[in-house]
This record gives C-alpha cells, structure tokens and sequence, in this order.
C-alpha cells in the first residue's frame, strides 16, 4: 500500500463521514432512490460494527459492516472499496480487522456471502467455502 490509510470502526456519521459511506454505498448500487440519510445512520448504528478506511485526505474509500445477536453470530456484509483504491491491499485490511474486532467482541461464528466469485479473496482473509451450504434471500430481497 503507497499511502497511509486509517481505519476506524464507528457508531455514528454525519458531514463528510456520512457523504463518504453514502457514496461508497451508492458505487455498488446499494441504495433505492427512497433511501435517505436518515435510514443510512440507522444502518450504522444498528451495525454489531461499522469500519471505515480513510485516505490521507480524509475521503471514506472504504468500509465493511456486520450484523449480530451481540452475543455469538455476527455476519459481515456491505464491504467495499472506491475503485481506483481496490487492489491496494484495502479490502483486505478492512475484513481482517473487522474480523479481529469481532472475535474481540466474543463472536465465535462469522459469516459472509462471497458474491461474484470473490471466494479467493476472502480465503485470503481467513474465511473458508462451505460447501454443504447454499446462500438463500427471500424472495421479495434484491442483491
């Protein structure tokens, strides 16, 4: 990785923190056109753990979330990165340490569905394929 990059694990975002992950969420088509800030700070603070990346100029270009029972499972899931910071190193750094904080917080089972064959990637971060298992949405969800 060439630039420094902070990561931060939050509960809350307004100003440009808010902007950042909204667009970053916008980038991978993950709001409706009836989504509103409002429902994206919600979506933070009811996150088991939000982390955000950083760059030298304060531009969110990254994040990864979780969900949880706050005692035992947590799944992860809204990870990304800005385009022309993905093969830096970033993805990677924000699953490990969500990972880490995860397993800090006492959860012992984590989860996540690997979408457009990106299972290398997360075997890379610690993460294995079951194979007895097939992800399932119901049938009113959108991916």
């Amino acid at each position: 990785m060439s630039a420094k990059i902070k990561y931060t694990f939050i509960k809350d975002a307004k100003g440009n923190i808010l902007s950042g992950i909204t667009s970053l969420y916008k980038a991978q088509g993950w709001l409706d056109k009836e989504d509103t800030s409002e429902k994206l700070v919600k979506i933070i603070y009811g996150s088991a753990a939000f982390l955000i990346a950083e760059n030298q100029e304060g531009r969110i270009i990254g994040m990864a979330r979780a969900i949880g029972d706050g005692i035992s499972d947590a799944y992860m899931q809204d990870i990304t990165v800005a385009k022309e910071f993905r093969g830096q190193g970033i993805g990677t750094e924000l699953v490990i340490r969500l990972k880490k904080h995860l397993e800090s917080l006492g959860y012992s089972w984590i989860g996540l569905i690997a979408q457009d064959n990106s299972q290398p990637f997360y075997m890379k971060a610690g993460f294995k394929q079951i194979m007895s298992a097939a992800p399932m949405m119901s049938d009113k969800s959108h991916v």
